[in-house]
Protein backbone atom coordinates (compact mmCIF):
# COMPACT_ATOMS: atom_id res chain seq x y z
CA UNK A 1 0.00 0.00 0.00
CA UNK A 2 1.38 3.15 -0.73
CA UNK A 3 2.19 5.70 1.58
CA UNK A 4 0.33 9.58 0.98
CA UNK A 5 2.43 12.39 1.59
CA UNK A 6 3.94 12.88 5.27
CA UNK A 7 1.87 16.24 6.48
CA UNK A 8 3.52 19.30 7.74
CA UNK A 9 2.91 19.36 11.16
CA UNK A 10 1.93 23.30 12.03
CA UNK A 11 3.28 25.69 15.38
CA UNK A 12 6.53 24.10 15.05
CA UNK A 13 8.41 27.20 16.17
CA UNK A 14 6.21 26.37 19.77
CA UNK A 15 7.81 23.08 20.18
CA UNK A 16 11.35 23.47 19.24
CA UNK A 17 13.94 25.66 20.66
CA UNK A 18 15.80 28.24 19.00
CA UNK A 19 19.18 26.22 19.39
CA UNK A 20 19.89 23.18 18.82
CA UNK A 21 18.57 20.91 21.69
CA UNK A 22 20.66 18.64 23.45
CA UNK A 23 22.32 18.72 26.60
CA UNK A 24 24.95 20.79 26.27
CA UNK A 25 22.96 23.88 25.26
CA UNK A 26 20.72 23.76 27.65
CA UNK A 27 23.61 23.24 30.48
CA UNK A 28 24.95 26.21 28.91
CA UNK A 29 21.89 28.27 29.13
CA UNK A 30 21.41 27.38 32.44
CA UNK A 31 24.97 28.06 33.80
CA UNK A 32 24.33 31.53 31.78
CA UNK A 33 21.45 31.95 33.30
CA UNK A 34 22.55 30.96 37.01
CA UNK A 35 25.13 33.42 37.12
CA UNK A 36 23.36 36.18 36.02
CA UNK A 37 21.09 35.62 38.68
CA UNK A 38 21.08 37.64 42.09
CA UNK A 39 21.44 34.65 44.06
CA UNK A 40 23.69 34.43 46.57
CA UNK A 41 27.39 32.90 46.15
CA UNK A 42 26.05 30.22 48.43
CA UNK A 43 23.50 29.34 46.84
CA UNK A 44 24.39 29.39 43.23
CA UNK A 45 26.93 26.71 45.23
CA UNK A 46 24.28 24.92 46.30
CA UNK A 47 22.32 24.53 43.25
CA UNK A 48 26.18 23.53 41.66
CA UNK A 49 25.81 20.62 43.82
CA UNK A 50 22.44 19.91 43.37
CA UNK A 51 22.73 19.30 39.90
CA UNK A 52 25.72 17.51 39.88
CA UNK A 53 23.65 14.65 42.19
CA UNK A 54 20.59 14.87 39.51
CA UNK A 55 22.92 14.30 36.65
CA UNK A 56 24.26 10.64 38.92
CA UNK A 57 20.40 10.14 39.91
CA UNK A 58 19.49 10.61 35.72
CA UNK A 59 22.58 8.30 34.89
CA UNK A 60 21.76 6.19 31.90
CA UNK A 61 18.27 7.28 31.26
CA UNK A 62 16.99 8.99 27.72
CA UNK A 63 14.29 11.02 26.93
CA UNK A 64 11.21 9.84 25.07
CA UNK A 65 11.14 11.91 21.99
CA UNK A 66 15.13 11.40 21.59
CA UNK A 67 16.62 8.41 22.61
CA UNK A 68 20.05 9.32 21.98
CA UNK A 69 19.50 12.46 24.62
CA UNK A 70 20.25 12.34 27.91
CA UNK A 71 16.93 12.55 30.41
CA UNK A 72 18.81 15.22 32.51
CA UNK A 73 18.27 17.80 29.55
CA UNK A 74 14.86 17.94 31.24
CA UNK A 75 15.20 18.91 34.90
CA UNK A 76 17.79 21.15 33.68
CA UNK A 77 15.39 23.24 31.11
CA UNK A 78 12.84 23.16 34.01
CA UNK A 79 15.40 24.74 36.35
CA UNK A 80 16.09 27.24 34.27
CA UNK A 81 12.56 27.75 33.12
CA UNK A 82 11.96 28.56 37.16
CA UNK A 83 15.57 30.73 37.41
CA UNK A 84 14.10 32.63 34.46
CA UNK A 85 10.58 33.37 36.36
CA UNK A 86 12.80 34.43 39.07
CA UNK A 87 11.61 31.23 41.65
CA UNK A 88 14.01 31.21 45.06
CA UNK A 89 17.05 28.55 45.21
CA UNK A 90 15.50 26.13 47.01
CA UNK A 91 12.80 26.10 43.60
CA UNK A 92 15.36 25.58 41.49
CA UNK A 93 16.75 22.80 43.14
CA UNK A 94 13.86 21.17 43.29
CA UNK A 95 13.52 21.64 39.93
CA UNK A 96 16.69 19.80 39.17
CA UNK A 97 15.14 16.90 41.39
CA UNK A 98 11.29 16.63 40.19
CA UNK A 99 11.86 13.86 38.03
CA UNK A 100 13.86 11.59 40.20
CA UNK A 101 12.44 7.97 39.99
CA UNK A 102 10.58 7.48 42.42
CA UNK A 103 11.92 4.06 44.02
CA UNK A 104 12.31 2.56 47.82
CA UNK A 105 15.62 4.08 47.89
CA UNK A 106 14.87 7.45 46.78
CA UNK A 107 11.41 7.80 49.26
CA UNK A 108 13.68 6.29 52.22
CA UNK A 109 16.04 8.86 51.58
CA UNK A 110 13.96 12.00 51.69
CA UNK A 111 11.98 10.24 54.50
CA UNK A 112 15.22 9.40 56.53
CA UNK A 113 16.42 13.34 56.00
CA UNK A 114 19.24 11.80 54.01
CA UNK A 115 18.89 14.19 51.35
CA UNK A 116 18.50 17.15 53.71
CA UNK A 117 21.75 16.89 54.91
CA UNK A 118 22.49 18.56 51.33
CA UNK A 119 19.74 21.03 51.16
CA UNK A 120 17.49 22.77 53.33
CA UNK A 121 14.00 21.60 54.71
CA UNK A 122 12.04 23.82 51.87
CA UNK A 123 13.57 21.75 49.49
CA UNK A 124 12.18 18.46 50.50
CA UNK A 125 8.73 20.03 51.48
CA UNK A 126 8.74 20.86 47.82
CA UNK A 127 9.67 17.45 46.70
CA UNK A 128 7.72 15.75 48.89
CA UNK A 129 4.50 17.54 47.14
CA UNK A 130 5.99 17.12 43.52
CA UNK A 131 7.37 13.58 43.84
CA UNK A 132 4.10 12.17 45.50
CA UNK A 133 2.80 10.20 42.58
CA UNK A 134 3.79 7.52 44.64
CA UNK A 135 3.29 6.76 48.59
CA UNK A 136 5.95 4.24 50.47
CA UNK A 137 3.85 1.39 52.38
CA UNK A 138 4.86 -1.83 54.47
CA UNK A 139 3.49 -4.89 53.71
CA UNK A 140 5.01 -7.98 55.88
CA UNK A 141 7.93 -5.62 56.65
CA UNK A 142 8.48 -4.94 53.32
CA UNK A 143 8.58 -1.77 51.71
CA UNK A 144 6.31 -1.13 48.53
CA UNK A 145 5.62 1.72 46.59
CA UNK A 146 2.07 2.37 45.50
CA UNK A 147 1.27 4.78 43.21
CA UNK A 148 -1.51 7.09 43.96
CA UNK A 149 -4.14 8.42 41.08
CA UNK A 150 -3.95 11.57 38.98
CA UNK A 151 -7.19 13.14 41.71
CA UNK A 152 -4.94 12.28 44.39
CA UNK A 153 -1.64 13.41 43.00
CA UNK A 154 -2.79 17.08 41.83
CA UNK A 155 -5.26 17.51 44.98
CA UNK A 156 -2.10 17.31 47.39
CA UNK A 157 0.38 18.73 44.89
CA UNK A 158 -1.96 21.76 44.75
CA UNK A 159 -1.43 22.29 48.96
CA UNK A 160 1.90 23.92 48.18
CA UNK A 161 1.83 27.54 45.71
CA UNK A 162 5.53 27.11 44.91
CA UNK A 163 5.44 23.00 44.11
CA UNK A 164 2.92 24.43 41.65
CA UNK A 165 4.54 26.92 39.92
CA UNK A 166 7.59 24.24 39.10
CA UNK A 167 4.83 21.85 37.73
CA UNK A 168 3.25 24.34 35.90
CA UNK A 169 7.09 25.13 33.94
CA UNK A 170 7.82 21.21 34.12
CA UNK A 171 4.07 20.73 32.01
CA UNK A 172 4.98 23.60 29.78
CA UNK A 173 8.18 21.85 29.07
CA UNK A 174 6.29 18.04 28.77
CA UNK A 175 3.98 19.81 25.86
CA UNK A 176 6.49 20.96 23.91
CA UNK A 177 8.23 17.44 24.38
CA UNK A 178 5.06 15.52 23.25
CA UNK A 179 5.08 18.18 20.19
CA UNK A 180 8.61 16.72 19.51
CA UNK A 181 7.33 13.01 20.03
CA UNK A 182 4.55 14.13 16.95
CA UNK A 183 7.45 15.17 14.49
CA UNK A 184 9.46 12.00 15.44
CA UNK A 185 7.10 9.01 14.73
CA UNK A 186 5.93 10.77 11.07
CA UNK A 187 9.61 10.52 10.27
CA UNK A 188 9.63 6.92 11.43
CA UNK A 189 11.89 7.38 14.36
CA UNK A 190 9.51 5.16 16.90
CA UNK A 191 8.90 1.66 16.40
CA UNK A 192 5.49 1.96 18.31
CA UNK A 193 3.54 4.88 17.15
CA UNK A 194 0.37 3.95 18.15
CA UNK A 195 1.60 3.65 21.90
CA UNK A 196 3.06 6.73 21.32
CA UNK A 197 -0.35 8.67 20.38
CA UNK A 198 -2.31 7.02 23.40
CA UNK A 199 0.70 8.49 25.07
CA UNK A 200 0.33 12.20 23.53
CA UNK A 201 -3.59 11.97 23.79
CA UNK A 202 -3.50 10.87 27.70
CA UNK A 203 -0.79 13.83 28.64
CA UNK A 204 -3.23 16.32 27.12
CA UNK A 205 -6.19 14.84 28.80
CA UNK A 206 -4.30 15.00 32.18
CA UNK A 207 -3.04 18.96 31.57
CA UNK A 208 -6.92 19.58 30.65
CA UNK A 209 -8.50 18.17 33.53
CA UNK A 210 -6.09 18.38 36.62
CA UNK A 211 -2.83 20.64 35.74
CA UNK A 212 -4.61 24.07 33.57
CA UNK A 213 -7.39 24.30 36.50
CA UNK A 214 -5.09 24.04 39.12
CA UNK A 215 -2.23 26.50 37.71
CA UNK A 216 -5.36 28.85 37.01
CA UNK A 217 -5.69 29.24 40.53
CA UNK A 218 -2.29 30.33 41.05
CA UNK A 219 -0.50 31.58 37.90
CA UNK A 220 -3.18 32.95 35.46
CA UNK A 221 -0.37 34.18 33.09
CA UNK A 222 1.12 30.70 33.14
CA UNK A 223 -2.28 28.78 32.83
CA UNK A 224 -2.74 30.91 29.61
CA UNK A 225 0.44 29.98 28.07
CA UNK A 226 -0.43 26.22 28.86
CA UNK A 227 -3.51 26.52 26.94
CA UNK A 228 -2.49 27.84 24.23
CA UNK A 229 0.41 25.19 24.08
CA UNK A 230 -2.20 22.83 24.33
CA UNK A 231 -4.41 24.04 21.88
CA UNK A 232 -2.03 23.70 19.07
CA UNK A 233 -0.80 20.50 20.42
CA UNK A 234 -4.21 18.88 19.77
CA UNK A 235 -4.53 20.26 16.35
CA UNK A 236 -0.59 18.38 15.94
CA UNK A 237 -1.76 15.35 17.29
CA UNK A 238 -5.31 15.12 15.21
CA UNK A 239 -3.31 15.78 11.94
CA UNK A 240 -0.86 12.61 13.02
CA UNK A 241 -3.69 10.40 14.34
CA UNK A 242 -4.98 11.03 10.95
CA UNK A 243 -1.74 10.31 8.91
CA UNK A 244 -1.53 6.92 10.91
CA UNK A 245 -5.28 5.94 10.17
CA UNK A 246 -4.63 6.52 6.18
CA UNK A 247 -1.55 5.06 6.15
CA UNK A 248 -1.73 1.99 8.67
CA UNK A 249 1.30 0.24 6.99
CA UNK A 250 3.39 3.61 9.00
CA UNK A 251 2.98 1.98 11.87
CA UNK A 252 4.44 -0.80 11.32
Amino acid sequence: MEISQRPELPHREDFYYSFEYNLEKIEAEFSQVLAESKFQTEDKERILVALALAKSLHEGQVRREAPNLPYIVHPIEVATGVLKRSGHPNMVIAALFHDVREDVDWMRALANGEVSKKFESRVIELLTRLLSKYRLENFDDTPVVIRLTDEEYFCRLEGEIDAVFIKAIDRRKNLMSLGRMLDAILNDNFLVKDETIDFVREKLQQTKIFVIPMVHRKYEKLASNLEDLTIKLEVRLKIAETFLLQNPSHNL
